[in-house]
């Protein structure tokens, strides 16, 4: 298991925060009420890989109520070159519209990455896991 010392490294951006798990899992927290466009993944993504370098994490996205991907976003977020660092990403989710809008993300835009949905956050911890 990869072990980093990343845990007091945090960013808040305006519609989502980055922080680091202490077994190396990037959890992007996601603000109720947003729809984040690309400019906004890339902001977070350039501070992620200041961070990280080279080094492949898995993600756990917490998607707060009424939050959700522009079409744009899903997209992007779906391709190789969208998160570089990214082995795996779970989605926790909490509403019946983001259930809908995950599963469309899955089938239609397929994302490169191994991925889940979840409406378990440790559930999604456990998965994520096993990608370090």
């Amino acid at each position: 298991m990869v072990v980093l010392d990343f845990t007091t490294v945090t960013k808040d951006l305006e519609k989502y925060s980055i922080s680091f798990s202490t077994d190396g899992i990037v959890i992007i927290d996601i603000k109720p009420d947003v729809e984040i466009s690309i400019e906004e993944i890339i902001e977070g993504t350039n501070f992620i890989l200041s961070i990280v370098k080279e080094k492949k994490l898995p993600i756990l996205f917490i998607a707060n109520e009424f939050s959700i991907p522009s079409k744009e976003s899903r997209e992007y977020l779906a391709k190789k070159e969208s998160l570089p660092y990214a082995i795996a990403d779970a989605y926790v989710i909490c509403s019946f519209p983001q259930k809908i809008v995950g599963n469309f993300y899955l089938k239609v835009n397929k994302p490169f990455r191994p991925t889940k949905l979840f409406t378990d956050k440790n559930e999604a911890l456990k998965w994520l896991k096993t990608f370090l």
